[in-house]
């Protein structure tokens, strides 16, 4: 199952304008990509029917693809996909690469595909293993990508500042450029912060938690950053409670970016969800239905499935 790491990563690109700016810092050798107009980015199904297994399904994580003026009627003229890697995993290699043709043949356009570590062994091991295949694959960390650690960058931004400091958790500017995003997300409404707060801390290691906490941050913050860090290490023991937790609030964002309005009911039965099978269901159909009510109408089909 996906670590919390893993899926704040892929939250914080749903929040399409992050992941349109790793785009548009895409290396020169990688191919140019064109600088379309983010009203003409839309996250569609990364699913694909496993050609080495009957019946197996993969998932990508986030794939978005561009049509003329938005619009999905018209032919693709780019696609991109992002994913997180925490930690060396010799079959990724094919899959990444399988990702890229799958997308491509689906929607007839150039794919450009981005594999994210905030760990600089993973990122070593990714371009080693990468080297000879698809040149528009792109490995990512905190060599590629700087940090933001200027305020009035980051207000420009906010989700590209978090995910820069997330990729910078474990390097010199750690405390730096997690306490631009703070200071920043002090600011904010709780439930909008939620995100970036979860993002910061799942990386996070203790000797940067102690910079910050000891630095003069708004005690709202403070108190949350303890809080996300109590449930930070549920998650990395396995507890079910945390992991579903993180499935939880990936699917929440995700219903938020699609412009969905939740009602209380609607709501209560995804807070009270603890299903990892139901949360991918409704991840799956978020991007085929136009309302809450459709998404949450049916139940996960029974099938094989492989991650």
């Amino acid at each position: 199952m996906p670590s919390p790491l893993h899926q704040a990563f892929v939250a914080i690109l749903r929040r399409h304008e992050c992941a349109l700016e790793l785009a548009r810092r895409l290396p020169r050798t990688q191919g140019s990509l064109p600088d379309y107009p983010s009203s003409f980015w839309r996250e569609v199904e990364a699913e694909f029917a496993d050609p080495a297994n009957t019946g197996a399904l993969r998932h990508a994580d986030l794939a978005l693809v561009a049509h003329l003026d938005g619009d999905p009627s018209k032919p693709a003229l780019a696609g991109l996909l992002f994913e997180p890697q925490l930690n060396r995993d010799p079959a990724k290699v094919y899959t990444w690469t399988f990702y890229w043709a799958a997308l491509r043949i689906r929607h007839q356009c150039a794919v450009w595909e981005f594999i994210i570590s905030p760990d600089d062994k993973v990122v070593r091991w990714s371009e080693r293993a990468l080297k000879g295949e698809v040149s528009t694959i792109c490995v990512c960390g905190r060599e590629q990508v700087p940090p933001v650690l200027d305020e009035s960058d980051a207000r420009d931004n906010l989700p590209w500042a978090a995910f820069t400091a997330a990729l910078h958790a474990r390097g010199p500017h750690a405390t730096a450029s997690a306490r631009v995003v703070l200071d920043i997300c002090a600011s904010l409404p709780v439930a909008e912060r939620r995100c970036y707060l979860e993002l910061l801390v799942a990386g996070m290691s203790e000797k940067t938690m102690n910079e910050l906490q000891t630095t003069k941050l708004p005690e709202p913050i403070k108190w949350e950053l303890t809080e996300y860090e109590r449930r930070g290490a549920a998650f990395g023991h396995g507890f079910e409670a945390g992991q579903a937790e993180g499935h939880r609030d990936s699917l929440l964002i995700a219903i938020e970016a699609r412009g969905l309005t939740l009602t209380a009911p609607q709501r209560a039965l995804i807070e009270a969800c603890d299903d990892p099978q139901r949360f991918d269901h409704w991840l799956r159909r978020l991007f085929q239905v136009d309302t809450a009510e459709a998404l949450l109408a049916s139940d996960p089909p029974a099938q094989k499935r492989s991650e």
